[in-house]
């Protein structure tokens, strides 16, 4: 996590959390058209249109008070989505048992993807379930997990 997203994660966590919502991600990066600041919130019940835009006043206002990104940016919030990533232990604890698909830097076993039931997830590395077989991943090989949501389809 970069110094900006720390130190906007620290400025908004505690309003988001007061409104009811859970910080799902923050990412500050720049492309073609400039800086981005993306914010991803959750909320139990899910997230509208409405909610998304309580949060982005709440957000807009903190950021302006602290003004602490000089640069000029795109302030994108959004809601953290139902094929979300899980990009932490904490974030893959919450869906233990869940279908996800685990996509890899380099090959385990002769594949780059796997798909199956997150059985475990510490210190970074993910346990699954795979049609019956136990495939532990270790961290340093995992690019990303993602909520599954059309399992039954592959």
């Amino acid at each position: 996590m970069s110094k900006i997203e720390s130190a906007v994660t620290e400025l908004i966590l505690p309003r988001l959390e007061s409104l009811g919502f859970e910080l799902w991600d923050v990412s500050f990066f720049k492309n073609h058209e400039g800086w981005n600041l993306s914010i991803e919130v959750d909320r139990e019940g899910g997230v509208d249109m409405d909610a998304i835009s309580v949060a982005n006043e709440h957000i807009n206002e903190l950021l302006d008070e602290a003004d602490l990104i000089k640069d000029p940016y795109i302030l994108e919030v959004a809601s953290a989505g139902l094929d979300r990533e899980l990009k932490n232990d904490k974030q893959r604890n919450v869906f233990l048992g869940k279908n996800v698909t685990v996509k890899l830097y380099a090959q385990l076993n002769g594949s780059k993807q796997f798909y199956g039931a997150l059985l475990k997830a510490e210190d970074g590395n993910v346990t699954l379930d795979v049609g019956g077989e136990t495939v532990e991943i270790e961290k340093a090989k995992v690019a990303s997990v993602r909520i599954d949501l059309f399992e039954e389809e592959k």
